[in-house]
This record gives C-alpha cells, structure tokens and sequence, in this order.
C-alpha cells in the first residue's frame, strides 16, 4: 500500500477532516486558594490544559478526574462542567456562550506563586454544527496525560496569538484546532484504546 492511500484511510484523518473551530474562545486564568468554574458555555468540544499546577476537572456525568500540570482533558456534548482546585468546591465563576464571566473576572496570566494554578480552557464553536460523528465516538470526559500528548500550545504563543492585530481570529481557531487534533491523536492510539468498531475498521488494511 503507498503512502497516498494509507493516508486516505487514516481513520483518525477521517474521523477529524472538516471539523474546524470558528470562533474560538480561550479562557487563561491563574487561580490561587480555593476555587471553582463551572462552564455553561454549551460549547460541543472543549478542551483544559494546567499549565501550572495541579486542578479538577468535574464532568455533568461520571466521576470527576485530577489533572496535572501538562494534562489535557477534552471535554464533549456541550453539558456544563466544573473545574477547581479540588473535586468538591463549589463554583465562584461561572462561564457563560461566548466565553462571558458572569460573576468576576476570571483573571490573565501573570505573577504566579507556587500553590497556584494556571488553567488554559479552550471552547469550541462551529457555524455548521458540532462534529456528530466525531462527538459519538468520545466519552464526555477525555483525560491524556502529559507524556501521552504534548499540548502544543505555550503560555508565550497564546499571548502573541491574542494580540489585536490583524489575524487574531483565525490564529486561535487554528491554535484550538491544532491543540484537538494533537489530544485525540494521542487518546486513539494509545494502548488498549477503547474505539468505534467502525473506527477498528478503517484500520484494517
């Protein structure tokens, strides 16, 4: 088989082709003490990275999970979520379609002490609709850790990317992408991945 056909049945090729972000939303905090967000933004993929130190992450279904520094966790389906320093604080912000804080600043990158947490929160938006395909073959939570997947996003390329410059936009619907793409490749190609049949398929050559 040549390299132009494997790469026309690379499943997850498949899986993923056309599924862009317009609009995308980032969200970049440093928290210290105890807190919470719980995100009602109705977002079909998002995605959460500590960048600095460690945080929870508690899914509307299922079991909340810990999350390291450099882990990535994607959350799908749109439900509400929260994330917080631990797995039973109750929310202080609340994050609203569009990226809104409804309650208080959620806060910029800056001074960060060393029991605090730097989150990067990524929230996907699409003019045509969320990926149906892709959404039925992810949990609703999705946690690659660091090791597994490297986050390809630093705090340094961010802050150039939110710049207000010409080609803002289409940088951070590019750098979310990118961040998706690099997460899932890592969760579907791990060992023991638990995959569509139909995935399984397209992988038989």
């Amino acid at each position: 088989m040549d390299a132009q056909t494997q790469a026309d049945t690379d499943p997850l090729t498949d899986l993923l082709n056309g599924v862009r972000t317009t609009g995308a939303v980032f969200n970049q905090s440093s928290r210290s003490g105890s807190w919470a967000v719980r995100f009602e933004d109705g977002s079909p993929l998002a995605l959460a990275v500590p960048m600095h130190g460690p945080a929870w992450v508690r899914p509307h279904v299922g079991q909340p999970a810990r999350l390291g520094p450099g882990d990535v966790a994607v959350l799908s389906g749109g439900a509400p979520y929260v994330i917080a320093r631990d797995p039973v604080t109750g929310p202080d912000v609340i994050i609203r379609p569009g990226g809104r804080c409804t309650t208080r600043d959620v806060g910029t990158w800056g001074a960060c002490g060393p029991d605090d947490t730097v989150l990067l929160n990524g929230l996907y938006t699409m003019e045509v609709g969320a990926p149906g395909r892709l959404l039925a073959a992810l949990p609703p939570l999705t946690v690659i850790p660091e090791g597994q997947g490297v986050c390809p996003v630093s705090p340094a390329a961010l802050e150039e990317a939110t710049r207000p410059a010409p080609g803002r936009q289409v940088l951070l619907d590019r750098m979310l992408d990118l961040m998706l793409i690099t997460a899932l490749r890592s969760w579907f190609t791990r060992p023991g991945a638990e995959v569509p049949p139909w995935y399984r398929a397209l992988s038989d050559r």
